[in-house]
């Protein structure tokens, strides 16, 4: 009898999963059965979420600072270190 190996995936497109967890190699076919998980137990990948907090921060009207404004705070900062 074939072993059995459980884990949780992201369906990455309509045919690609990413797996969760490593399986032993193997070189053969193997069965897949899809079960949607609830939002909540879904894993959110670091790339989703960075996206989320982007587009959070533009749709805020968020501006970062600029290289000039750093730059100068940071001068007004050290020269401060004297006084």
């Amino acid at each position: 009898m074939a072993n059995t190996y459980v884990t949780t995936a992201t369906l990455r497109n309509k045919r690609t999963l990413i797996l969760d967890e490593a399986v032993p190699h193997m070189s053969k076919q193997v069965r897949v059965t899809i079960e949607e998980l609830p939002q909540a137990q879904m894993p959110t990948s670091f790339l989703v979420k960075l996206q989320a907090i982007h587009k959070e921060l533009h749709t805020s009207g968020y501006q970062p600072r600029g290289k000039e404004t750093i730059d100068t705070y940071i001068h007004e900062e050290r020269n401060s270190w004297g006084e």
